[in-house]
């Protein structure tokens, strides 16, 4: 999908830890690369910051699992990955 092998190791790990808290730093050790250049590649590649695409993800699961199931929105916030309701 994307021409840096790099970035799309980065996003299958953040599609598989959609539902926790994932820092730049945790980014950066797994994967043995300075923040920075996480931060600016992945800004480059895709438009966005880390955690704009988690977010965005986050939201995009959200909808189908309000479409999909018959969970109360406290449920679905959790689920993927939202702490609080307020926040969701």
């Amino acid at each position: 999908m994307y021409s840096n092998e790099l970035v799309c190791c980065i996003l299958d790990f953040l599609d598989e830890n959609l539902n926790r808290k994932i820092s730049i730093e945790e980014i950066a050790c797994k994967f043995y690369y300075n923040r920075y250049y996480i931060m600016k590649l992945f800004k480059k590649e895709l438009g966005v910051t880390t955690l704009t695409y988690m977010n965005r993800m986050r939201i995009i699961h959200s909808i189908r699992d309000i479409q999909l199931f018959n969970y109360s929105l406290t449920k679905v916030a959790i689920r993927n990955g939202f702490y609080s309701l307020e926040y969701f």
